[in-house]
């Protein structure tokens, strides 16, 4: 995604935040931003727990299904061949 799109969804989350704001009274509005933050928290616990699911799991096994997988940190590791 080029950087005009990410600007222009940013600004579209703004006003979209503002209207919804001005949908509640002024009383309400701390309210939401706490259950905004929060919400955001539990996001990126959940991505962050899926991410390391998905890493544990592709450390699991080879995808030849033969033995255990190596680090996948970027590291190098050996690969065999076989010559039929």
């Amino acid at each position: 995604m080029n950087k005009s799109n990410a600007d222009r969804i940013k600004e579209a989350k703004h006003y979209e935040w503002l209207a919804i704001k001005a949908l509640f009274p002024e009383q309400a509005v701390p309210h939401l931003e706490i259950i905004g933050r929060e919400f955001q928290a539990l996001a990126a616990e959940s991505l962050a727990s899926w991410g390391a699911q998905l890493i544990h799991s592709f450390r699991q096994e080879e995808p030849d299904g033969k033995g255990e997988a190596g680090d996948v940190s970027g590291g190098a590791r050996k690969i065999h061949i076989d010559e039929n």
